[in-house]
């Protein structure tokens, strides 16, 4: 609604995620605002599966 102010819900910053010599994420920032709706797309193997896991606490 005009004039609600949105709250952060979620922060990432500057998350890196390596497998062996394999970088799957590189310095990757996201804000998610309460009552956001997002999709996450990409291709294969750009790192979408894991980030969901480092957010859901598996990484």
């Amino acid at each position: 609604m005009p004039g609600d102010v949105m709250e952060t819900f979620l922060s990432l910053r500057h998350i890196n995620k390596t497998f062996h010599a394999t970088r799957a994420l590189r310095d990757v920032s996201l804000d998610f605002m309460s009552g956001e709706v997002h999709c996450l797309a990409g291709q294969n193997g750009c790192g979408k599966s894991t980030l969901i896991k480092i957010m859901s606490g598996v990484y």
